[in-house]
């Protein structure tokens, strides 16, 4: 999940997920992660500067709840 006050929209956590799982608001300015789409690698921690990004256990979510 990414934490809105944290993310500061510089969208370089976008070119390493290989899910294609991650999205830009051009409205809000952030990013976001879907659920659905993630798997749960958690490499688009890496390159955020700002530690916005963390993981959550997929049965917390319930768009990705009981997802392979």
């Amino acid at each position: 999940e990414v934490d809105p006050m944290k993310c500061m929209g510089c969208r370089q956590c976008i070119s390493m997920c290989q899910f294609g799982a991650i999205f830009y608001s051009s409205v809000s300015g952030r990013v976001w992660i879907d659920p659905a789409r993630c798997f749960g690698c958690g490499l688009c921690r890496v390159p955020c500067p700002t530690g916005a990004i963390a993981m959550k256990d997929r049965s917390a979510v319930a768009a990705a709840s009981g997802s392979w």
